[in-house]
């Protein structure tokens, strides 16, 4: 009797990376192809840049906006405080014309991406990332992200390379001060009731929030929500809920002292209405101190799933002792409680 047995798992695609050296010879400028590091520095004074927690996975995007007859790129960016950060990953985006060939360079605390496309592709023209890299929070801080110019350039299909017209940089802001949608995964079955909470971590001199939360109201349905402050004396400015929404804006008064440490502020009861995945998420939030200066703080979203998915094999055990080697015979692969499901890749041992 021979006994066969299969295993199947869903692989993640990743991306293998190849080690190019780069020559760089001399370039040109022309119009259009402006070149931007996202999340931006903000532009506009009392506007935050964006903010994360420690601990966070955070994606830094090189896009490229009105180009023109693009056949491939070569961007080196560098992070004026690179403490704050540890690289993780990197994402190439399909904007060029398949195929193409890419690598990234890390030196020196730069980071060198190139990409090309190869015959028979096109160049292309339009907007898009072309890009992303992925750090992970070490520590708080700031830290500008900068292209270094006189190593960025973009190419030609016959090869002549010429700089971007413009360059707009990034920056990033880590802390510890943070709001919180808790559990950050959230499941339960249809019918079932699933409860969450609203956190502030690590606030020094907190006088007001307000925050509106959003989900898919065909997978959660709000039953109760109730909010606590910290303080003796309060205004309440909002606090209503809508459908897939919730929104609270509530200040303290005087002689109320202003709050620092960490504070439960909402609780929310929701009611699982079908199989599906929903984010719970801020729409926006803000903290003010007692001088009414706004409080710089990173958020927490949180995700809720009920979505069971299953890659099974039929039948699972072939037990016969008529097979002998070079037999073939058939077997079904399927995939049970699929929601949503884009694509997959399976690998069969």
């Amino acid at each position: 009797m021979k006994l066969h047995k299969l295993n199947a798992s869903l692989l993640l695609l990743v991306t293998i990376f190849a080690s190019l050296i780069i020559y760089v010879p001399q370039a040109c400028s022309q119009g259009n192809n402006d070149v931007l590091i996202e999340p931006a520095e903000p532009s506009t004074q009392g506007v935050f840049p964006y903010t994360a927690a420690v601990g966070q996975i955070v994606m830094i995007n090189i896009t490229i906006n009105n180009a023109v007859n693009i056949y491939g790129y070569n961007f080196t960016i560098y992070w004026s405080n690179i403490n704050i950060v540890e690289y993780q990953d990197c994402r190439f985006s399909p904007f060029l014309k398949e195929p193409y060939t890419y690598s990234i360079k890390i030196f020196g605390g730069k980071f060198t991406v190139y990409a090309k496309s190869q015959a028979p592709a096109n160049p292309v023209s339009g907007s898009g990332v072309l890009v992303t890299l992925f750090f992970n929070t070490t520590r708080t801080g700031s830290s500008i992200i900068d292209f270094d110019a006189a190593n960025c350039w973009l190419i030609r299909q016959d090869g002549s390379q010429f700089h971007p017209s413009s360059f707009k940089r990034g920056k990033l802001v880590v802390t510890d001060t943070l709001i919180s949608v808790e559990p950050q995964v959230l499941s339960g079955s249809v019918n079932e009731t699933v409860i969450a909470n609203v956190t502030v971590y690590k606030v020094t001199n907190l006088y007001a929030i307000e925050f509106n939360l959003s989900w898919d109201p065909n997978i959660l349905s709000l039953l109760q929500v109730n909010y606590k402050v910290p303080w003796a004396f309060k205004f309440e400015v909002k606090n209503q809920t809508s459908l897939g929404s919730y929104l609270l804006a509530v200040s303290a008064l005087y002689p109320s002292s202003p709050y620092s440490g960490d504070w439960v502020f909402v609780n929310l009861k929701f009611n699982v209405i079908k199989v599906g995945l929903t984010m719970i998420k801020f729409a926006y939030s803000k903290l003010g101190d007692s001088s009414s200066s706004p409080i710089v703080h990173a958020e927490k979203n949180a995700v809720f799933s009920n979505v069971k998915l299953v890659v099974g094999f039929n039948p699972s055990v072939i037990a016969d002792a008529s097979l002998v080697s070079g037999a073939t015979f058939p077997v079904n692969v399927t995939i049970f409680e699929a929601a949503n499901l884009k694509s997959f890749q399976i690998s069969v041992s």
